[in-house]
């Protein structure tokens, strides 16, 4: 069978072996590429680290029998644009939300925080749960100033044809059908703010007109007696055309940090356009192009990470910090 030193290491993480025998080459890679960093790396000697490590196998194993996908091979992928990004000359946060928990991703570098080092507890099952069908979905931060230069980067090592952003469509909320209806019908500006005034949101959420207008005793919402009068009494063609609009696409964007990666040429699963400033991105959101098995990746900009590596060119210039090979 295997060399030896694989040995050892399986009876310390008796999953790896499920991985190395399975019929998939992602699977095996992974369990390589883990063994490798175990052996190189003292602080991940240790039972704490081995069982942790254990659990996260067998959720990504179960998770992906769930999910009908090779999640290794996703980790993989991952692991490889983190790498280019740092290539394109970005500095990379060292975790955000729930990935930061789940040890597999620090050990592949994909994030730099050991979540079994941390005071605060991390749990892995916030990033991947089994008994759940979803898409894995990890968020990156990269400097904001450099975000296109590391899109650029990307797609000359992928092929302008592999890597897409992707489009974002914005609708009529409930306040802006008012005063867009409004102004369709000539209604004056001040009578159009002040009815849309009336709309009230909560956490943040704009109540629908729907909710405004009659109540949603589900929703604990009660009705807007003024709105109902001022709506059914004064202005009914207002409320005919607000109501139908509400919803409707109205413009289109591209996603703050959705980037999506392909092995085949993107038409194949969406259509593509260009956005205004020429940038490629495709036609459908980012929950569409899940729907067309295309895997969204969050390249988030940050503008603390831009100060932060100006200041270590400053530490390097002045002497303080010695300027090493690569940025990582």
């Amino acid at each position: 069978g295997l060399p030896l030193d694989y040995n050892s290491f399986i009876e310390k993480i008796p999953y790896l072996k499920t991985f190395l025998e399975s019929d998939y080459i992602g699977d095996n890679v992974l369990a390589k590429l883990i063994i490798e960093r175990v052996a190189t790396d003292e602080t991940l000697q240790n039972q704490e680290t081995y069982d942790e490590i254990e659990v996260n196998l067998d959720d990504t194993w179960r998770s992906s029998l769930t999910n009908n996908a090779h999640w290794s091979a996703y980790f993989l992928n991952l692991q490889h644009i983190i790498e280019e990004c740092w290539n394109a000359g970005t500095l990379i946060g060292p975790s955000r939300g729930s990935g930061g928990g789940f040890i597999l991703l620090y050990i592949l570098g994909i994030t730099q925080i050991n979540p079994l080092r941390e005071k605060t507890k991390l749990f892995h099952w916030r990033f991947l749960n089994p008994e759940r069908a979803s898409v894995l979905d990890i968020d990156t931060d990269i400097e904001g100033g450099r975000r296109q230069q590391v899109l650029n980067h990307l797609r000359n090592v992928y092929g302008s044809d592999r890597v897409s952003n992707v489009a974002t469509f914005g609708t009529e909320k409930s306040k802006s059908a008012i005063l867009t209806a409004a102004r369709g019908l000539g209604i004056d500006v001040d009578i159009a703010q002040y009815l849309a005034s009336m709309v009230e949101a909560d956490r943040g959420i704009q109540r629908s007109l729907k909710q405004t207008m009659y109540g949603d005793a589900e929703n604990g919402i009660s009705q807007n007696k003024q709105f109902y009068h001022e709506m059914t009494e004064n202005y009914p063609e207002l409320w005919e055309v607000a109501h139908k609009i509400e919803g409707l696409v109205c413009g289109t964007g591209i996603h703050a940090g959705g980037v999506i990666f392909v092995d085949e040429p993107f038409v194949n699963s969406t259509a593509l356009m260009r956005a205004p400033d020429g940038t490629i991105c495709t036609q459908f959101d980012l929950h569409d192009c899940e729907d067309a098995s295309l895997i969204k990746m969050d390249l988030l900009s940050v503008e603390a990470m831009d100060k932060m590596h100006i200041c270590l060119d400053l530490l390097c210039d002045y002497g303080y910090v010695e300027r090493k090979p690569t940025l990582r």
